[in-house]
């Protein structure tokens, strides 16, 4: 069957809806200049629709009074849900005037399309991404047609092409957040959730090591504003971390670790960058200001000490963006990606197996 993305998500926003109430005026559908009727008439010739008002399908499209109007015209009883009047309808669909019934003609999905609805409910997840397009999705999912979750097998094939070919890291650190996303909201994997979550804010931070270093050479005051424009996390990375202190009372160690144990998952972390960055998330979700701003500071300065390395240039505090603070002259790693995942550092094997050996052919 030839069907391409929007044909597929045509079939989901159609089924079982009356012909003549077509979804038209979507966002997606008028920006992409759908054909809509063009597109059911191509899903009915394969196959996937059928035009049809029987009573089973289309008897639920009548509104309450009109299904008590059918059975009061033939003598039947009243009383009853909306369900009970149906099936009452039903059971005495051969004993009732049809001049009575003026059943709506439907779309309903046949066998084969209740099987493409099942197979594609990824349709639905990346019609309205900004990330990957729904095209895009679509053939990533057609490319691993025996993938159990394809939602997470086209999140992993963008995730894998920015590592190792596009080097795109804002898109990546959106990539690892709307998969922690996915892993919290729809699946509940708290696990899974939290490893992207935290390589999500790792990046983010990585990224912006950079721009922490010029905002110093061109004598930026470190202010809130900047604070929350280069390190502040996502609102649905401290909202997890609040579920992770409150409710499932996790010790600030133990976050820590596995905080460190996610990163050395993908990259080769460094511990030190990995400490400032929990310690201040920690702080962010438990709303002490004071460690807030030590350990925002400890960041900063860390992006300048790597940056400067033996340089007596002083590095920034909050309060005097010119005050020298006392420093270790130690040399900083960044982070880089691991050429391999380390087997057994994750109980997520799925992901241990997509990340470090998925082949070229993955990418399209």
């Amino acid at each position: 069957m030839n069907l391409n993305a929007n044909d597929l998500l045509m079939l989901h926003f159609n089924a079982d809806r009356v012909v003549g109430n077509e979804t038209i005026n979507h966002n997606y559908v008028i920006e992409n200049n759908i054909d809509v009727i063009a597109t059911l008439n191509k899903l009915v010739n394969e196959d996937a629709l059928i035009i049809e008002n029987k009573p089973e399908t289309s008897l639920p499209k009548l509104t309450l009074p009109k299904l008590k109007d059918i059975l009061r015209n033939n003598n039947l009883k009243l009383s009853g849900n909306k369900q009970e009047l149906i099936n009452r309808i039903i059971e005495n669909y051969n004993v009732i005037d049809k001049a009575d019934l003026d059943l709506p003609l439907m779309y309903v999905p046949t066998e084969k399309g209740v099987q493409i609805i099942n197979e594609t409910q990824y349709i639905f997840h990346f019609h309205h991404s900004f990330l990957v397009s729904l095209p895009r999705a679509h053939k990533i999912a057609v490319n691993h047609i025996n993938a159990e979750d394809k939602i997470e097998t086209i999140y992993m094939n963008e995730i894998q092409y920015e590592m190792q070919i596009n080097h795109d890291r804002p898109r990546l650190n959106k990539l690892y957040g709307s998969l922690a996303n996915y892993y919290r909201k729809d699946k509940q994997d708290k696990e899974r959730a939290r490893m992207f979550y935290n390589l999500s804010y790792y990046i983010q931070i990585e990224e912006n090591l950079s721009y922490i270093t010029e905002a110093r050479y061109r004598d930026i005051d470190i202010n809130d504003d900047f604070v929350n424009m280069y390190i502040e996390p996502d609102f649905e990375i401290v909202r997890f971390y609040e579920q992770l202190i409150y409710v499932d009372e996790t010790t600030d160690n133990s976050l820590k670790n596995l905080f460190i144990k996610d990163i050395a998952n993908f990259y080769d972390v460094n511990e030190e960058l990995c400490t400032y960055l929990i310690d201040y998330l920690i702080a962010k979700v438990k709303q002490v200001p004071e460690y807030e701003e030590t350990n925002a500071l400890r960041i900063f300065n860390y992006a300048n000490n790597t940056d400067e390395k033996d340089s007596e240039t002083p590095i920034y505090s909050k309060n005097d963006s010119n005050d020298e603070v006392d420093t270790e002259n130690k040399k900083k790693k960044t982070v880089s990606p691991k050429k391999e995942v380390q087997a057994g550092s994750s109980g997520c094997l799925l992901f241990l197996i997509l990340v470090g050996s998925i082949a070229s052919a993955l990418f399209i």
